[in-house]
């Protein structure tokens, strides 16, 4: 999924995460990146405040599958700062 920002007005903000689970009763989240971006001016993009990320505390097998899930705002995309 590519993360398109070109919509997002001037003064704003909003958030994108990206998670990886296992498939299967019960999801086991593996992975994980959150990032927060603001819009101060037109056409001007900036990561906000924190990056948080999420590594495993073991490295996946190769019989590991991974799911992932793309998840950001809808309604409303984006936030006055």
């Amino acid at each position: 999924m590519k993360y398109d920002l070109e919509g997002m007005p001037a003064g704003s903000k909003t958030f994108l995460r990206q998670k990886m689970v296992t498939p299967g009763a019960p999801s086991i989240l593996r992975y994980a990146i959150h990032l927060r971006f603001s819009c101060p001016a037109k056409k001007k993009f900036y990561l906000r405040n924190d990056v948080r990320v999420l590594f495993p505390h073991r490295m996946p097998d190769d019989m590991d599958e991974l799911k992932i899930i793309y998840d950001c705002p809808v309604n409303p995309k984006y936030f006055p700062e």
